[in-house]
């Protein structure tokens, strides 16, 4: 495994996915389980959407938007495929993240 694949496709995340996947890397590193890593994407990208906008937290939460779409996979090679930046990457020999 040479990459952490975070798929969201929603650039309305961009900010608080990226954030999230520094914070979470940075804590974990590549060797925890994906099914953990995954609730602790969620987790900490949940907290800073709803950080960042708490008026529209209220009537639209962001965890269970989340926990529905949100999705990481370990892969061999990077993502391909445009996401307009709502979706991230891991390079975890590099420690480098991206959005795509």
């Amino acid at each position: 495994m040479n990459f952490i694949v975070i798929y969201l496709c929603d650039n309305d995340f961009a900010n608080s996915l990226e954030a999230a996947a520094r914070i979470v890397f940075s804590e974990y590193g590549s060797d925890q389980a994906k099914d953990v890593f995954q609730r602790g994407i969620i987790a900490v990208t949940a907290a800073l959407a709803d950080l960042r906008h708490p008026e529209y937290s209220q009537k639209h939460p962001s965890l269970p938007y989340l926990k529905e779409s949100l999705s990481v996979e370990y892969a061999k090679e990077p993502p391909t495929k445009d996401h307009d930046g709502g979706s991230v990457c891991i390079d975890v020999h590099q420690n480098y993240i991206w959005r795509f």
